[in-house]
């Protein structure tokens, strides 16, 4: 049952991400990075994109939900917005180097830099920290 389940998870994941792709215009697919920033793919157009794939410490769910916050290098807000119940946010943006906050109740604060590159997709993996020990959260 256990595998049935975790079959349906990525078919359920993988229709999400191709719905959220083609709205967006993409003519490539987005798959996990094994780094903070991989190799891009493409973009249609002046545009970038970020993706962004939320793991969670010591969760017991698997509908966790964290908001992702981009900022441009003045601090200025450009997109906030929530990933979906898989942990992904994906969002078309212009080329530029960002601020990327990701936020989540019982988990630390998570910020990083990431470069957006005309036509091309920024993969960025996070993992966010419990905010207290796992043993006392039982």
């Amino acid at each position: 049952m256990n595998l049935i389940s975790n079959i349906n998870k990525v078919i359920r994941t993988l229709g999400v991400m191709g719905i959220m792709l083609a709205l967006a215009g993409f003519t490539a697919s987005v798959a996990p990075s094994a780094s903070a920033a991989s190799a891009p793919t493409s973009v249609r157009g002046d545009y970038g994109a970020l993706s962004v794939a939320v793991g969670f410490q010591y969760s017991t769910s698997d509908q966790n939900v964290a908001t992702v916050v981009v900022q441009n290098r003045n601090g200025k807000l450009i997109e906030k917005g929530t990933t979906n119940s898989e942990g992904v946010y994906i969002v078309k943006i212009m080329p530029d180097a960002y601020k990327v906050t990701v936020t989540a109740d019982g988990y630390k604060p998570y910020s990083l830099a990431v470069r957006v590159n005309s036509s091309q997709t920024s993969e960025v993996k996070v993992a966010l920290e419990s905010d207290s020990d796992p043993a006392v959260r039982q």
